[in-house]
């Protein structure tokens, strides 16, 4: 662990964990994600808001892995940013969670690790398979099911611990 982790390698791995997949992009909301507050996510989900608040059950893991989706030229390239476990759920006072498209419902926050631009998604070989399988990302929030994606993100993630 690094001395700036909240959390180690084998936190993310043990079991049980549950792995969630966050998604930020400038033309949803207003700002990139550079300058959004670190380890934050928005989203109108209050399911998948609900079951990963794991301070609600202390027995139980779990970590948003957030990927940013950035226009460059007519092309859009993914980035894994930022891995993070929320401490704290907080719902939209009025007008408070506003995107450039939407408002949001819900506000997670927490403690993480940041990747910075270290991993461009676009040109691994299951990363068109797995933008597919996750509607191009525009589910917002949502569990990150498949067994493969979690362990190439902690293979990727392993050199930040």
């Amino acid at each position: 662990m690094t001395k700036d982790s909240p959390f180690t390698l084998d936190d993310l791995a043990k079991k049980p964990v549950e792995h969630y997949l966050g998604y930020h992009t400038k033309d949803t909301m207003e700002y990139s994600f550079d300058q959004a507050e670190s380890f934050t996510l928005v989203t109108s989900n209050a399911k998948e808001a609900d079951d990963v608040s794991c301070w609600s059950d202390s027995s139980r893991n779990g970590f948003i892995w957030v990927i940013e989706g950035r226009k460059v030229g007519s092309r859009r390239k993914y980035y894994l940013r930022e891995v993070f476990r929320p401490t704290s759920k907080a719902e939209r006072l009025e007008g408070y969670f506003v995107g450039n498209k939407k408002k949001f419902d819900y506000l997670l926050e927490g403690e993480g690790v940041e990747f910075g631009d270290e991993f461009l998604l676009n040109d691994l070989p299951w990363f068109a398979d797995f933008k597919k399988q996750n509607g191009s990302f525009g589910f917002g929030l949502r569990l990150l099911r498949d067994e493969r994606i979690k362990t190439e993100f902690l293979r990727m993630a392993s050199q930040f611990f």
